[in-house]
């Protein structure tokens, strides 16, 4: 993660900086405060040996040293996750234990569907590496499914963790007195503040569905009548 947080010409943090630092820092504890594989079980199709020493239940119980592998010559494989009780989460978090080297090359996240009963894909993914935190859409379930498409040679992993991070975007309510007006394809978004204000700068999140197309550059207007607008940003990009 590249921050971009220079000193300035006192050699010091600017005191905004700083505090998008601290706001970002609460962020992160708050999305990352409660795993909710607290109280899970997890079972292999496949362990080293079948040997209680590399069994999946190392994936919850926290220690960086301690970790589930296959056996030898197995690079696809999968592990089932049962929460115990449906749970609604958006972030799914899982380490390879890298002492031992970067082995998965692709990985997809399922949960199973009592109606169909079927796994249905959550994610598609591709390398893991030390830690790989998958942003998802909202999902509940009680049960999951870890699949390991392909690796290099046996996967060694040491941990998995749910989370269910807040919504950090800001949603306009009635009271803001904000209408947005959005129109399909190519036309424009239009946002009515309702009255003038003063603005400092504006930002979007962009789809986590894998699929979506996201906004690279933009052009940014403004108006007091909503019939002549004045462009102030010309083919800017998001970063």
């Amino acid at each position: 993660m590249l921050l971009n947080v220079p000193p300035d010409r006192r050699g010091r943090i600017h005191p905004n900086d700083s505090a998008r630092l601290m706001e970002f820092k609460r962020a992160i504890d708050e999305s990352y405060a409660n795993n909710l594989m607290k109280g899970a079980t997890v079972k292999a199709e496949n362990t080293r040996g079948n040997s209680s020493k590399y069994a999946a239940a190392n994936l919850l119980n926290v220690k960086y040293d301690s970790y589930w592998v296959a056996d030898d010559n197995v690079t696809t494989t999968s592990i089932e996750i049962d929460l115990g009780s449906p749970q609604t989460f958006n972030r799914f978090l899982v380490q390879e234990y890298t002492p031992l080297g970067q082995r998965v090359a692709k990985f997809s996240v399922e949960r199973w569907d009592d109606a169909s009963s079927q796994w249905i894909t959550i994610q598609d993914a591709t390398t893991i590496g030390y830690k790989r935190i998958l942003r998802l859409p909202q999902v509940t379930a009680q049960k999951l499914r870890l699949n390991i498409v392909e690796a290099l040679a046996s996967p060694v992993l040491n941990n998995i963790e749910l989370y269910m991070a807040p919504d950090f975007g800001h949603t306009p309510k009635s009271t803001d007195n904000i209408q947005v007006v959005t129109v399909e394809d190519l036309s424009p978004q239009i946002i009515d503040l309702q009255q003038a204000k003063t603005v400092k700068g504006f930002y979007y999140i962009p789809s986590v569905d894998n699929t979506a197309s996201n906004i690279m550059r933009y052009n940014l207007y403004t108006s007091q009548d909503g019939q002549t607008w004045n462009k102030i940003i010309d083919n800017a990009l998001f970063n």
